[in-house]
């Protein structure tokens, strides 16, 4: 009995397949040039708009890929879930599943009127989805595929399918694992797509059970995630209300795809049940490794949500290819419009009010808020309105259409946009309006109307000059000197102004207008807003005017600076860094304030092109599949926490490297390998230090801040750092050593050694060297007798008394010292902070001994020097000198 229920088992299991596969048998193969010659700026046309939308609403980009999913889930990929309700259809708008959770539409309607505009009738709403959810992807940091095309709009919805086909929020592993495989989706595709949820919100109604049930059992105790469960539930109550409140998915990184959302479920806080079933379902081994697998590796994640996006979108409907259509209006089947347009254009006009820029632009290119379309509707006669200083055509929202029935009445706004104008504007192509006074008349492809401000639909309009030629509002007579400057002129006063004191700039003339949006050099700091002593409320101001300036943006950006204190770790801040990687900016300096480090995300590793990179008070964690910035040349990294090792593969992939500045790095051993390197700074707790391949350093800048550490990592050392640091620099022309630099580089030194030539190296400045310590005295004696062409040396002591007589080896200078030593190009020499101590004295007379051409040596005593200071002048004076034009100079009050 139990072998006849396997073999009926495996018999059904094997028909359901057959079905399947007979199911898609029948679809005609997509192509990815399927619009190569009908309509070859298709995809150009989806990516611009969706650049716009995207821009605007960083969520808009969740709207459209949820869009997608939930179009190809019922009856396949055939733009249904576009469709409005009407007298004979019931759309899938408003079915349980998709009420209050689909969003975007007008963006679709924005995409599809550009299309319409460019190729009429040839890209189907289905492939315009496709199209946009592929660059709503690549918009918030996601991997791009390529999109088959060739899907036909289907004419009709499917209310039910709804349920029984998309995933549920609560629903378990098991049922949602079914509902992809009747889709012939994988497990493997189902992991992966679930990854979208990376940029996605949740209503409260689908997150409720969650929060209130297994989420504390699947949790970790760590106070972040105790912190952010105390948030969900105060924005999502257990007693009912605020259904419609809404979380991310994805709290870490929200507008960024990327596979933070991986790393929540192995913490147990997914924020759906049906999201964490994926890892903590006891039946989900293989969904549990991919989870695993995705958070580990992120290039594995994209690489297969990639082909994972080309299969969910390969899913269409047969029945569309067989009576199938391409609408002109995603929202409404055609064919119902046409009929019903074709006796009423005359009766009745419908416009979308909205913005548009003269240059096509979308909308929000002009306006920063949402463009959402308003319907009106307008009747043929045009009236005056005794009220206003303009004619205008009167607006009766409610007037009753003739020969229409009530019902029909009611779904007119929604079932009529772009094919009503489109039936009026070929029938009354050639008509026109007499112009009334004191009207601005509009000229709209050759259709003139009686307007105020109106732009209709997506068609540009210009101002029409009156009677005699002349605009309504005329400028005072004279000449207009700002209009007429030259333009490379008004491109130099931008760049010279603060960029609030540029966008100002608008309002000069209409030369002037939209100059700042071309500007290449973008320096933001705190006075791009108004001074307030309410922190939030600037960070506020100074995020929204960033995004504004960077939205309307038109061109290359070559320079990008953020310096300021309001901001700290902020996710806008990653959306800008996306906006600029695609704008190849070459130039990228971030200093925010302090407090929680700003933690820089992968896509500043995308910015390839980058010449100079300066980051201050930020963490840094470069992927593993970074190959290097191949055209930076200058790097600036300040309070920046990076692994020692990515510190090193940072500056060695870096070929064309050639100013270096760390600062304020901690405990930090360090090998540099830059060929080209020139100018290097260092300030920091650094225990070593080697220069390596570094030929052509010419400028060397050193701090070193001293603890118990590194002071017992200095004690141990046995190797010589002088040789490590300085034994690979023969172009050395400048050499700065602040504190404890001398004590680093007296380790493992002797006077002895084989001397290294520096034979551009012309100047020298040494601080805080103690003249108690012979170790230090030599490294002093070293650096100058290698260094032939010396002209100024400037040396800083650290002692804080004169004992002149108990000092050891004193007659060092006389022994040990070379005698036949000349300092042959040395004019000046400046010493601060002396003591008096033997040593100090005794390397004062050795100077003016050798140095034949001295001109000045400038002594400044200590201020803890009080008593001796008359004996240390009274000694210098009697001290011998080579120079006979030497002029020694003793500052009594430092300055």
């Amino acid at each position: 009995m139990q072998m006849r229920s396997n073999a009926i088992l495996i018999i059904l299991s094997f028909f359901t397949i057959c079905c399947l596969k007979f199911l898609h048998a029948t679809d005609p193969p997509l192509s990815l040039d399927y619009y190569k010659s009908s309509c070859p700026n298709a995809e150009a046309i989806v990516r611009k708009e969706m650049e716009c939308a995207v821009y605007s609403d960083l969520r808009n980009a969740a709207f459209i890929l949820r869009l997608h999913f939930h179009d190809c889930f019922v009856q396949g990929c055939d733009g249904s879930v576009l469709l409005d309700d009407t007298v004979s259809l019931q759309g899938e708008k408003k079915a349980p599943s998709n009420l209050n959770a689909l969003k975007g539409f007008e963006i679709i309607d924005r995409i599809k009127n550009k299309l319409e505009s460019e190729c009429p009738n040839t890209v189907s709403c289905a492939d315009a989805l496709s199209y946009a959810a592929r660059d709503a992807t690549v918009l918030v940091g996601g991997p791009y595929w390529h999109v088959p095309a060739g899907r036909k709009d289907s004419k009709t919805a499917s209310f039910s399918q709804v349920e029984s086909n998309i995933p549920g929020a609560n629903e378990g592993l098991l049922s949602i694992i079914a509902k992809f495989m009747y889709q012939s989706l994988s497990v493997t595709d189902m992991v992966a797509l679930s990854g979208a949820h990376t940029i996605g919100m949740a209503r409260c109604t689908n997150y409720r059970a969650r929060i209130y049930g297994d989420y504390q059992t699947t949790s970790t105790t760590s106070p972040i995630a105790k912190s952010n469960l105390k948030t969900l539930k105060s924005t999502c109550p257990a007693a009912g209300g605020g259904d419609n409140n809404e979380a991310a998915m994805d709290y870490v990184t929200p507008n960024l795809f990327d596979n933070a959302y991986y790393h929540i479920l192995l913490r147990g806080e997914g924020l759906l049940n049906s999201d964490q079933e994926l890892y903590s379902n006891i039946l989900g081994v293989q969904t549990r490794k991919l989870v695993k697998k995705y958070a580990e590796e992120p290039i594995v994640f994209f690489e297969q949500f990639s082909e994972s996006m080309v299969k969910l979108g390969n899913i269409t409907n047969p029945e569309t290819y067989v009576d199938g259509e391409v609408r002109k209006n995603c929202r409404s089947d055609f064919s119902f419009i046409q009929a019903f347009t074709s006796k009423n254009a005359a009766a009745v006009f419908f416009a979308v009010v909205k913005n548009q820029s003269p240059s096509g632009h979308c909308s929000s290119r002009l306006s920063l808020q949402k463009t959402t379309p308003v319907y009106y509707r307008f009747s043929t006669t045009i009236m005056s309105n005794p009220k206003s200083k303009y004619d205008s055509p009167t607006i009766r929202p409610k007037v009753p259409m003739r020969n229409v029935t009530n019902t029909m009445e009611s779904r007119v706004p929604d079932i009529l946009n772009l094919l009503a104008f489109d039936a009026f504007f070929h029938r009354f192509r050639r008509r026109s309006v007499t112009r009334h006074r004191g009207g601005s008349s509009l000229s709209i492809l050759g259709t003139t109307f009686i307007s105020k401000s109106f732009v209709f639909l997506s068609f540009r309009i210009r101002p029409r000059r009156g009677i005699r030629g002349k605009m309504h509002t005329e400028l005072p007579s004279g000449e207009d000197y700002i209009s007429d400057l030259p333009q490379s002129i008004i491109e130099t006063i931008l760049t010279k102004l603060p960029l609030r004191d540029a966008v100002r700039t608008s309002i000069l003339s209409n030369k002037w207008r939209y100059k700042w949006a071309a500007l290449t050099q973008l320096e933001f700091d705190d006075k791009c807003v108004s001074c307030t002593h309410d922190r939030a409320l600037a960070e506020v101001n100074l995020v929204n005017f960033v995004t504004r300036f960077l939205f309307l943006h038109d061109g290359p950006i070559h320079r990008f600076t953020l310096c300021t204190a309001y901001l700290q770790s902020s996710p806008d801040v990653d959306q800008w860094l996306l906006f600029l990687s695609r704008k190849d900016v070459k130039e990228l300096v971030l200093e925010l304030g302090e407090g929680e480090w700003f933690r820089a995300p992968s896509c500043l590793f995308a910015c390839r092109k980058l010449v100079r990179l300066e980051l201050v008070r930020c963490e840094l964690d470069p992927p593993v599949a970074f190959k290097g910035f191949l055209n930076l040349k200058y790097l600036n990294l300040q309070q920046v926490l990076i692994a020692p090792d990515a510190v090193e593969n940072l500056i060695a992939c870096c070929p064309l490297l050639e100013s270096l500045t760390l600062s304020y790095f901690d405990s930090l051993e360090l090998t540099i390998r830059a060929p080209n390197l020139k100018y290097l700074i260092l300030e920091g707790e650094f225990k070593d230090i080697c220069l390596e391949n570094t030929p052509l350093l010419v400028a060397i800048s050193v701090a070193m801040y001293m603890t118990d550490d590194i002071a017992e990592h200095f004690g141990q050392s046995s190797s010589c750092n002088f040789d490590k640091f300085l034994g690979g620099v023969p172009s050395l022309e400048r050499l700065i050593g602040h504190i404890y630099f001398t004590k680093y580089m007296s380790i493992g030194n002797t006077l002895g050694k084989t001397q290294i030539t520096y034979h551009r190296l012309k100047v020298i400045e040494l601080y805080q060297v103690s003249f108690e310590d012979m170790k230090e005295i030599m490294v002093v004696l070293r650096l100058i007798l290698s260094a032939p062409i010396l002209q100024e040396l400037q040396i800083s002591g650290s002692s804080n008394s004169s004992s002149a007589t108990e000092a050891p080896d004193l007659d060092f200078w006389e022994k040990e010292c070379p005698c036949d030593c000349t300092f042959k190009r040395l004019k000046i020499v400046k010493m601060t902070d002396m003591s008096g101590v033997p040593h100090e004295m005794g390397f004062i007379e050795f100077l003016l001994k050798n140095s034949p051409v001295l001109e000045i040596m400038s002594i400044t005593p200590s201020v803890y020097v009080t008593e001796g200071r008359l004996n240390m002048l009274i000694e210098l004076l009697r001290l011998k000198r080579a120079s006979a034009e030497a002029e020694i100079i003793f500052v009594q009050d430092q300055v």
